[in-house]
């Protein structure tokens, strides 16, 4: 295999993981547990009203649907993309429009996650928009070997 191909391969790859890995922060803590931005979680951390709560909880379900059916096809499209791949020769023009077609299915998912982070900030006080920022921050960015926040300033 050529190595610009493999670059491409391994560049969408990381872009893709960088995708989820964003989504996955916002809405699941990896451990079963409730995600950054589910009303459940922010009703503790960001002391959450009942109507807040409600509110937040039918953005997520929205956020959710979109987010689901976006993942169903950019599944369809990797496995696309294998196909492509084992094709005897490999057709390259093929494959990067495939590959585009799966970057802009990654870049979609990340203005899903930032688009629902946003509607979620506008149901909340100012106090609470500066909590809320401080924990995706410390989710987002921890600092080296720490687990802490902060590591993106």
């Amino acid at each position: 295999m050529r190595p610009r191909l493999v670059l491409v391969i391994v560049l969408a790859a990381v872009v893709g993981v960088g995708a989820w890995a964003l989504v996955g922060h916002l809405l699941s803590s990896g451990r079963g547990g409730p995600g950054l931005l589910e009303a459940g979680a922010l009703a503790a951390e960001l002391e959450l009203n009942a109507q807040q709560q409600e509110r937040i909880a039918a953005i997520n379900a929205e956020f959710q649907r979109q987010r689901d059916e976006v993942r169903a096809r950019h599944r369809e499209q990797r496995m696309e993309l294998v196909r492509m791949l084992r094709a005897t020769p490999p057709d390259r023009e093929q494959i990067d429009a495939q590959l585009t077609e799966i970057g802009g299915l990654q870049a979609r998912v990340q203005r899903l996650a930032v688009d629902h982070m946003l509607e979620v900030a506008a149901e909340l006080d100012a106090g609470q928009r500066e909590r809320l920022f401080e924990l995706v921050e410390a989710s987002m960015c921890p600092v080296a070997g720490m687990g802490l926040g902060g590591g993106c300033r």
